[in-house]
């Protein structure tokens, strides 16, 4: 066998091999990418943390916190949700009367499908819990040896130093964009959301000011999904001008800031093309759900990156 050939049968075993390993954790890997991004965001403070704790105590520190603030947020949206469900109970029941048939059925049907709901969530507990294990394993390791791994994948691309400097400058430089402009839009949208809901007298602003940051990191989902069931729930409970107003009023600034702001912050600031982002985040989305429509446009803006930076002249 000839030297050509057997490289060739070394990238061929490298792809199997590969192939193999992303078979193994794909039910995976959503956690692991979630950890990954966590990482990504915690990691200066992990730096902080390590020139007075060490690597492990430090990587420990911050999966502690992390798993501290899930299980708060868990057990205050377990009993708002309680609390919440049982009072508009009581309000349906104290006025069933006086209800029309169309909102007795929106009322039922929201019912059913929130009991729904938390029986599916109690049949996955199981594998939630699996995934939640591997997601703070993955952050611990993903802290404490990921500059290993980055500097292990710069001594392993086949390609010239200076090529490859470029090109990792490069998808730092996207990676670092997208996660900035995401976060900067998603504080926006908070401060839309919990001003709004403040305008318009209703209740829990800072609530929903979290709530509509959260989902904004979402594009498509964004935060439609506060202002749409809860301006619904307004026009159909009777209170129609407040929830015309709370819908006309999150999903143009919603809008605004979703299709005109973000992609004009990416393109400024890392110079990358609207459609990229379009075609990542549904293409995200059709292959690894939610977490796709995140990671999506980074993995195509890598890619945009590797590619134009590869073909370049030395």
């Amino acid at each position: 066998m000839s030297i050509s050939d057997n490289k060739l049968a070394e990238l061929g075993l490298t792809v199997f091999v590969a192939i193999l390993a992303v078979f193994v954790a794909w039910n995976f890997v959503t956690p692991l990418l979630f950890a990954a991004i966590l990482a990504y965001f915690s990691y200066p403070a992990y730096l902080k943390l390590k020139e007075r704790l060490g690597g492990n105590l430090s990587a420990i520190t911050i999966c502690a916190f992390f798993a501290a603030l899930l299980l708060v947020i868990i057990n205050y949206g377990i009993t708002f949700t309680r609390n919440e469900v049982w009072r508009i109970y009581l309000g349906v029941a104290g006025t069933s009367g006086a209800l029309g048939p169309n909102m007795q059925e929106i009322v039922g049907f929201m019912a059913t499908n929130i009991i729904t709901a938390l029986s599916n969530l109690v049949s996955k507990i199981p594998s939630l819990f699996i995934a939640s294990f591997i997601f703070f394993i993955s952050l611990f390791y993903f802290l404490r040896d990921g500059e290993r791994f980055t500097n292990w994948l710069e001594a392993t691309l086949p390609i010239p130093r200076r090529k490859k400097m470029q090109i990792i400058n490069h998808i730092r430089q996207n990676v670092d964009a997208f996660v900035h402009v995401t976060l900067l839009i998603g504080i926006i949208q908070a401060i839309i959301a919990g001003v709004g809901f403040a305008i318009f007298g209703l209740e829990y602003p800072f609530l929903a000011g979290a709530l509509a940051g959260l989902l904004s990191l979402l594009p498509i989902v964004g935060p439609y999904f506060l202002y749409g069931p809860v301006g619904a729930y307004l026009v159909f409970s009777g209170n129609m001008t407040v929830g015309i107003g709370l819908l006309v009023y999150g999903f143009v600034l919603g809008s605004i800031l979703d299709y005109a702001a973000r992609p004009l912050l990416l393109g400024r600031k890392a110079n990358i093309h609207p459609l990229i982002i379009f075609i990542g985040v549904f293409g995200g989305l059709s292959m690894l759900g939610l977490i796709g429509v995140i990671l999506g446009p980074i993995i195509l803006s890598i890619a945009s990156a590797f590619f134009k930076d590869l073909g370049r002249i030395s």
